[in-house]
């Protein structure tokens, strides 16, 4: 069915390019590229309740136009960022949302409940797509697409900020030739999809410190998709870019396939990464933002008719 009308499916297209063009930045803090506000753009943590209610948010990203705050589960809009450069995007256990910035190698990171821009992050020489947060440490994880050094292509990696901040460590797979998108389990360990040097989609396992390739047993993922760690079954989901999330199991150095998958009404393929909060999970077709049950995948509970969305992050600050 329609997600917009409830009636019929949605009308979805092909994952958006997430490579651009990698411009120098470099060091934190400041940049003259940060995102510019609109009139209502620089919100605070609008409708708080009392100290003892979490009020929630809702942040999107939006391929060449910028990152849009909802309240939640309203959804309704709270204000608006112009941010031309914004891929996806992930957030931290206090609430501030980080947004890949593909143009500008870095990434911008939003104060809880807000649309302040805290500081800027330099992915130096590097396409920055998506990002994750280790929910054992903090530590940030961003996986790039590519990179160019004094005019040189280099091939993607996956980036690590130790508690988000300071000087990251790079690492990269000499099988992989970009990455798409990277998820934690409970444990903190990292699992990203991307292209192989062949052009096949390949896994890939951050283990102590060597990104290792994770072999797929039992299903062909057909194209890089939204990457997440299904607490409810302890497994890896892997969308496919399709309306489904597949289910993996982590054995003997494997990602087998389960034969089980949850899907999400009403949608024929995902835009964006997800993002969880409880018992819900958060993506976005080429038409619309949605909100499902998990593990169930009934609903949409919560949706909104807005194109090209490629980001989406809950926020509870605390």
């Amino acid at each position: 069915m329609e997600i917009d009308s409830l009636k019929h499916l949605l009308r979805l297209v092909s994952l958006p390019a997430l490579a651009a063009i990698v411009s120098a930045c470099s060091g934190t803090g400041a940049v003259p590229n940060a995102p510019t506000a609109t009139a209502a753009g620089q919100v605070a943590a609008a409708g708080r309740l009392s100290p003892a209610v979490k009020t929630s948010y809702f942040y999107t990203s939006t391929q060449n136009v910028g990152v849009t705050l909802y309240s939640y589960p309203q959804l309704s809009q709270l204000g608006s960022v112009s941010d031309p450069n914004a891929a996806a995007m992930c957030s931290d256990k206090d609430g501030n949302v980080y947004v890949a910035e593909s143009g500008t190698s870095e990434l911008t990171e939003y104060q809880a409940g807000t649309l302040t821009v805290m500081r800027t992050i330099a992915d130096t020489n590097y396409t920055p797509v998506s990002c994750a947060i280790n929910p054992k440490n903090g530590d940030l994880a961003v996986a790039n697409s590519g990179g160019t050094v004094n005019g040189k292509a280099k091939p993607g990696s996956i980036t690590i900020f130790k508690k988000a901040a300071g000087s990251p460590k790079v690492f990269t797979n000499t099988s992989m030739s970009s990455f798409a998108y990277g998820g934690y389990d409970t444990k903190g360990d990292l699992f990203a999809d991307g292209l192989a040097t062949d052009s096949s989609v390949a896994l890939t396992e951050l283990v102590g410190q060597k990104l290792t390739s994770l072999p797929v047993s039992g299903f062909t993922i057909a194209q890089p998709g939204a990457v997440a760690w299904d607490t409810f079954h302890g497994a890896l989901l892997i969308s496919d870019n399709s309306g489904e999330l597949y289910r993996f199991y982590i054995k003997d150095g494997t990602a087998q396939y389960s034969d089980s998958a949850t899907a999400l009404h009403g949608a024929l393929s995902l835009n964006s990464n997800v993002a969880f909060k409880g018992k819900f999970i958060a993506g976005a077709t080429s038409s619309a933002i949605a909100v499902w049950q998990f593990p169930s995948g009934d609903g949409p509970k919560y949706f909104l008719d807005t194109a090209n969305v490629i980001g989406v992050a809950f926020s509870t600050p605390k």
